[in-house]
């Protein structure tokens, strides 16, 4: 050795100094082994004592464990604090040593409640014995009733080893620490103290809170409420206290609500913070995050009971880390905006989440189980609880200063608008639409209709109009809801009105009225703003006027007729569409000299006069321009005399002159029976006293130039020419200067309005005819009036089967009627149509939803349950805007034209319809939209 260099013998002793350290630490465990525990001691943890193994398989036995074989599996634990999350067996020894000459008793404490077994084996005379704990066994079986798991050792002088086996499906955790008896009596005591002086806060905190809610009723207390509750149980149930004092033999749910309450506890922290920091106004797309965090919350929540328990409590501790770091991001962002209620926030969370981050770093096994470790989680809940609640007090109390500085500024408007409403001559008033009742009037009430405010408002809508008034007010009142209810409502549109009021006195004043809906947060009506202006003295002098009066008598008149006819009109154009649908199927292909085609042609001519009664009683209530087309005078002149006859006299007698011959006129039929019964109905009024004769004559004539000036110079030409004859009292020629004037009459008030013959003239004027008039008193009277002929060949070509126009598309039908939908199935079929059928509005929207390229035209019935035609017809433009769409009314009224076209829908068809007529509309439909027959 003397003889190396000196950099050779550095090298030499480097080399054994490195093989004597690998040597030292590669000696195995059991001959450097873990420290014996020395049992003159108070409170020792034994870490440093443990030594352990893993069995993977959970397959090993104590007496395997305990054997020499089990000698060589065991390590010394080391620095170790925890295993984390494993599903794998644990086997722990240690050795004690009693130096006493006496036994002695000691307690071991593993200090994680939520262990799932634990098995403590100690030596006995005869052999190994098993003390049994752990979440998965009923508490009873626990040889120390302690919320932890505790084990009694009596153990006698000189040296013994323990075993212990640890199973859970949560973090291990390898809290062991070694109590002499004394100080584990008084460590007892001090943590009861301790955990029911928390509870005791908790519950309090509970209590002021509910109290406070019920007198501010804020829901954020409810949610803090939630959030204490929850997290009280949650950590009663981490501490092993429920375990021990609320369900100590129900095993299941005492691991189950583990998890259960604590994602209860969070979800119920994100409601409020959500509430607290009003989220969905000062910071919304934060609001966004934590609704997504509630919906996951609500799905976790009952995965306890479904899933295994590790799964669960690993996502509680996932989902509350991720949970909290995004309401503190939230709450710091919201600070720097300056919320006031964001101090109070951050400061409760940051003191919570680091109680909660020191909780799961020692589940997971990085930080020992200490005070702060084992009962921060408690004193972070605690004062979250406390500073939650004080920032709810403050943000109540910022609150109450805020509303009540609205109520000053409202105050302060309040007494402007007083002072106006109180001054001004006009009446201002406020209606609840749910009673009708008033819910304010101005003063100026009195100076308008004698009643005081309080009179008025104690008033009903019986009480303050007048019954025409009071239908006015709500038919109007009726369109405008439908309007809402349809989508088309607009929060600045208003309505004026002429109504009639009562007056103290008894009697009636007239005001003009301007009304509007007030609603509510949601936008909905929910009452009525009005104000009332006095127009009496207006109305006194329009009442003066004898012509207006009548035309306002006759206006209500016809109103009145409108409505009843409203009501029956589609039901009994339904019923028509039915019979003349089936009979134009029934005439396909049958020779038309047949019997049978030639009744049921009579039948449908029936039909189209029933159509034109419906029109013709539809005609009192519209004025709106009427559709064209050539009119068999013979038909409509006979129609109108089977109709006067029951209401005639006997002492009148009816002559008519009406030749088979076809006599046609281009112009609305409802129009020329309305001509006719006029006509009828004068003459026979001028004969009722004394009887008398009533001539109808109906011829063709031929106009020549020289004879047309003579009739108001009518256009040469061919004519149908109806005269009409009484023999009456006749009319003074002052009279027939004037029987064409509006409002003109020369019956008793209450018996005719003067409108008959005005309307007469107006309506053969327009379509290029002329009326023209002798009478001498005490002769009678002559009317003859004179129609531009139409072409008969216009008649035969509509009626012409050979000329329907057909197709190959595909056509979705909707009625509810059976009758309707069967007949349109076969009709449109006869076309070469291909037809789907349905009389359920939702099931044709659902059949459109399946296939909408499918079709090619929609046919809808208007008035339907469930979906009328055009909201069937919104539904379907939602899914496909171009698809063509018809709809089918029985009353034409119930049919806006301008709402359709806006709407998307091509066209609008009154029931009933002939086979010719919905042909050609849908041909003219599908060219519309690019498509060929």
């Amino acid at each position: 050795m003397e003889s190396l260099p000196r950099a050779n013998r550095t090298l030499f002793y480097t080399r054994v100094f490195l093989f004597f350290t690998f040597c030292f630490f590669s000696l195995p465990g059991s001959v450097f082994g873990a420290e014996v525990l020395n049992l003159d001691l108070s409170r020792k943890e034994i870490r440093a004592c443990l030594e352990y193994f893993i069995d993977p398989g959970n397959s090993m036995k104590i007496n395997t464990v305990a054997s020499s074989n089990g000698e060589k599996l065991f390590s010394p634990i080391g620095n170790k604090k925890g295993f984390g999350y494993s599903r794998s067996t644990f086997w722990f020894r240690f050795s004690a040593d009693n130096s006493s000459s006496r036994t002695r008793l000691w307690y071991l404490e593993h200090a994680y409640p939520v262990i799932d077994e634990i098995d403590f084996y100690y030596p006995t005379p005869d052999g190994l014995k098993k003390y049994q704990s752990g979440d998965f066994r009923p508490f009873s079986v626990r040889p120390v009733n302690f919320r932890t798991s505790v084990f009694p050792v009596h153990q006698p002088p000189g040296f013994q080893t323990f075993y212990i086996r640890i199973k859970s499906n949560g973090s291990i955790a390898i809290p062991f620490v070694a109590w002499s008896e004394t100080d584990f009596e008084r460590h007892i005591h001090s943590d009861i103290a301790f955990h029911w002086i928390f509870y005791g806060v908790m519950l309090a905190t509970i209590l002021y809170n509910f109290f406070i809610f019920l007198s501010v009723r804020e829901i954020s207390y409810l949610y803090l409420i939630l959030f204490i509750t929850g997290s009280s149980f949650f950590t009663m149930a981490h501490s092993g206290l429920a375990f021990q004092y609320f369900w100590p033999d129900h095993i299941w749910w005492a691991n189950v609500c583990h998890p259960v309450f604590g994602f209860i506890a969070l979800l119920s922290s994100i409601q409020f913070t959500r509430s607290f920091l009003a989220s969905r106004k000062t910071y919304p797309g934060f609001d966004r995050v934590l609704s997504v965090f509630c919906v996951f919350g609500f799905f976790f929540i009952p995965s306890p009971f479904v899933f295994p328990y590790h799964y669960t409590t690993q996502s509680m501790a996932i989902y509350g880390m991720l949970a909290a770091l995004t309401m503190i991001y939230g709450g710091l962002v919201l600070f720097f905006r300056g919320l006031r209620q964001s101090r109070f926030f951050l400061l409760a969370w940051t003191s919570w989440v680091l109680s909660v981050f020191l909780m799961f770093m020692k589940s997971f096994g990085f930080l020992p189980n200490n005070l702060f470790t084992e009962s921060g989680l408690q004193v972070g809940t605690g004062l979250l609880a406390v500073l939650f609640s004080f920032g709810l007090a403050d943000k109540i109390n910022t609150i109450r200063k805020e509303r009540e500085k609205a109520l000053e500024e409202v105050r302060q408007s309040e007494k402007r608008y007083r002072l106006l409403a109180e001054n001004v001559n006009d009446v201002i008033w406020t209606i609840n639409l749910e009673t009708m009742k008033y819910n304010y009037i101005t003063p100026s009430v009195e100076r308008f209709r004698g009643y005081t405010c309080e009179e008025a408002m104690n008033l009903s809508l019986d009480e303050t109009l007048t019954p025409e008034s009071r239908k006015l007010v709500r038919e109007d009142l009726a369109k405008e809801l439908e309007r809402e209810r349809l989508g088309y409502s607009d929060p600045n549109r208003s309505r004026t009105f002429e109504l009639e009021y009562y007056h103290k006195n008894g009697s009636t004043v007239w005001a003009e009225v301007t009304i509007t809906f007030f609603r509510d947060q949601h936008k909905k009506p929910i009452g009525i703003t009005g104000v009332t202006r006095d127009i009496t003295e207006r109305k006194n002098t329009e009442k003066e006027k004898k012509n207006l009066e009548s035309q306002l008598q006759q206006s209500q008149k016809m109103e009145a007729i409108g409505t009843l006819a409203g009501g029956i009109a589609h039901d009994f154009n339904n019923i028509l569409s039915a019979i003349m649908g089936n009979i134009e199927i029934s005439l396909t292909g049958l020779d038309r000299e047949t019997k049978l085609a030639i009744r049921l042609r009579r039948v449908l001519e029936a039909c189209e006069r029933a159509k034109d009664l419906v029109l013709q009683i539809l005609m009192f209530s519209r004025q709106d321009e009427q559709i064209q087309k050539p009119v068999y005078m013979n038909y409509i002149v006979k129609e109108v005399l089977k109709l006067i006859r029951a209401s005639l006299p006997a002492t009148i007698k009816i002559q008519q002159n009406i030749t088979d011959e076809k006599k046609i006129v281009l112009s609305d039929p409802t129009h020329i029976h309305q001509v006719v019964m006029n006509l009828c109905s004068n003459a026979a009024d001028a004969m009722k006293e004394g009887g008398g004769v009533l001539g109808v004559n109906l011829d063709s004539v031929e106009i020549n130039a020289e004879t047309a000036r003579k009739y108001h110079k009518l256009i040469p030409g061919e004519y149908i020419r109806l005269t009409v004859t009484d023999t009456g009292y006749g009319m003074e020629p002052d009279v027939m200067k004037r029987i064409f004037d509006p409002f003109y009459t020369t019956k008793e008030h209450g018996k005719g309005t003067g409108m008959g013959l005005a309307l007469v003239h107006g309506i053969v004027s327009k379509i290029g005819g002329a009326v023209h008039v002798m009478s001498e008193p005490a002769k009678g009277s002559i009317f003859q009036v004179f129609f531009p002929k139409a072409r008969e060949e216009l008649i035969a070509d509509g009626e012409n089967e050979d000329d329907i126009p057909k197709g190959d598309e595909h056509i979705l039908f909707v009625d509810d009627e059976k009758n309707i939908v069967e007949m349109a199935q076969e009709m449109f079929s006869s076309m070469g149509y291909k037809v789907i059928s349905t009389m359920n509005s939702l099931e044709a929207l659902s059949i459109f939803k399946k296939q909408p390229e499918r079709f090619d035209l929609i046919i809808s019935d208007q008035t339907m349950p469930d979906l009328t035609g055009i909201n069937l017809a919104k539904a379907i433009l939602e899914i496909r805007s171009d698809i063509p769409i018809i709809i089918c009314t029985g009353f034409s009224d119930l049919i806006d034209p301008e709402m359709v076209k806006s709407i998307g829908i091509r066209e609008y068809v009154l029931k009933p319809y002939s086979k010719t007529s919905i042909a050609r509309l849908i041909r003219k439909v599908l060219g519309q939209s690019g498509k060929q027959p």
